[in-house]
C-alpha cells in the first residue's frame, strides 16, 4: 500500500485539530478540483449543466425536481458530508471524545453487550 493511499485512508487518525482538519482539507480539494475542473469543461461545451452544477451548489440552488442537473449528486453529497465532518471535527469537545472513544465506541463495550447478551438470555429461558 503506497503512503499516500493510507493517509487518504486515515485522515481522522492525526493526532490535532489543526493536522485533521488540514488533512480533511486536503481530502475535499482533491475531490472538488477536479470535479469542479470537468464540470465546467462540460458546461464550457455543451449546454447540459449550469453554474449550480459547476461549483457543486446543485443541492441548495438547483431545481427541486429530478433533472439532467442532478447527475452529479453523489459527488456533492461527498463534499457535503466531508465538509460537514471536517466543522464537526474542529470542535475541541467532539474532537477530546473521539480520541477518546473512536469510532462511536464506548469505553467499555465487552461489558456493556456482555450484560445485554445475559439480558437477552434471560428474558428466551422465561
Amino acid at each position: 500500500m503506497s503512503p499516500a493511499s493510507t493517509r487518504a485512508r486515515f485522515n481522522l487518525a492525526q493526532p490535532t485539530r489543526r493536522e485533521r482538519a488540514r488533512h480533511l482539507g486536503t481530502s475535499i480539494a482533491r475531490i472538488v478540483v477536479p470535479s469542479v475542473v470537468w464540470i465546467g469543461a462540460v458546461v464550457a461545451l455543451t449546454d447540459a449543466y449550469g453554474l449550480t452544477n459547476v461549483f457543486l451548489m446543485n443541492t441548495f440552488l438547483g431545481p427541486d425536481v429530478w433533472t439532467d442537473a442532478w447527475h452529479y449528486w453523489y459527488v456533492e453529497s461527498l463534499v457535503i458530508t466531508l465538509v460537514l465532518l471536517a466543522v464537526l471535527m474542529a470542535v475541541p469537545l467532539v474532537h477530546r471524545w473521539e480520541r477518546t472513544a473512536p469510532s462511536g465506541s464506548s469505553p467499555r463495550p465487552p461489558a456493556r453487550s456482555g450484560a445485554a447478551l445475559r439480558a437477552v438470555d434471560a428474558g428466551s429461558q422465561s
